[in-house]
């Protein structure tokens, strides 16, 4: 556990000297470019459509509308259930279609980090295609399991006085599979899938940690939303190099 924490605090001081790499940085604009748009059409829709779906659960309940502060409970409880529950769809979305561009971006910042140890970097090249399908299928399944564990964590988390917990064990979830999402970037190109999963049990304190620093930075408005993916993945991948290179010596 202090191994993890430790890697991940150097991993954010060192990876973020690569963000202007010029070999990547073609790469990274792209990164903002489609992060920038789809994260303002998503929350655009997802905050004015909540309105309507408001009026659709409490249209024709009269003793709700009637009451001017439970119908705006109702309105604030279905956006951010609706905010929280389409961040998590954009954020496996996000990864999936962007997925070859972020394992390009992974595979030169592995490059460069063994090059600034005199290494030569392993060759673990994984074809773009195969690294979308990977990628699918990964996000997919964390998708399923991550919504059926909030889904019923935000249930718990009205209960009076003690909801409050279940509400940060939540984060604590969805931190975990942020991680894991952005790990897999570089664990594809090294262990095939049943074997990541195994590896992600081993070190499950690495991807908690990780996506931890992901969700503080991420709620920095604009800057945030666009530039998080490309951060993490830079230093999830100089994480991992950390991980492997000690597996190896231990």
């Amino acid at each position: 556990m202090i191994n993890a924490l430790i890697y991940t605090f150097q991993s954010y001081i060192q990876g973020l000297k690569y963000f202007f790499n010029r070999k990547i940085i073609f790469y990274i604009f792209l990164i903002l470019l489609i992060g920038g748009i789809t994260a303002f059409y998503t929350f655009t829709l997802v905050w004015n459509e909540s309105d309507s779906l408001l009026k659709m659960i409490i249209g024709n309940i009269d003793w709700i509308s009637d009451r001017g502060y439970l119908s705006t409970a109702f309105e604030w409880i279905i956006k951010i259930f609706g905010s929280a529950f389409i961040l998590i769809l954009y954020r496996y979305f996000f990864y999936i279609i962007c997925s070859p561009i972020l394992s390009l971006i992974s595979e030169e910042i592995e490059r460069l980090f063994y090059l600034s140890k005199g290494i030569i970097a392993p060759k673990n090249e994984l074809p773009l295609i195969s690294s979308f399908w990977r990628s699918l299928r990964m996000n997919g399944r964390n998708l399923f399991i991550e919504l059926s564990i909030t889904v019923i964590l935000f249930l718990l988390s009205i209960i009076p006085i003690i909801g409050f917990i279940f509400a940060a064990i939540s984060s604590m979830v969805s931190a975990y599979f942020i991680g894991v999402s952005n790990f897999d970037i570089s664990v594809e190109r090294y262990y095939k899938f049943d074997t990541s999963l195994r590896w992600y049990s081993m070190h499950r304190f690495d991807a908690l940690f990780q996506g931890i620093v992901y969700l503080i930075i991420f709620w920095i408005p604009v800057i945030g939303w666009m530039a998080m993916p490309i951060i993490s993945t830079m230093t999830t991948t100089i994480h991992f190099c950390k991980l492997f290179e000690a597996s190896k010596t231990s």
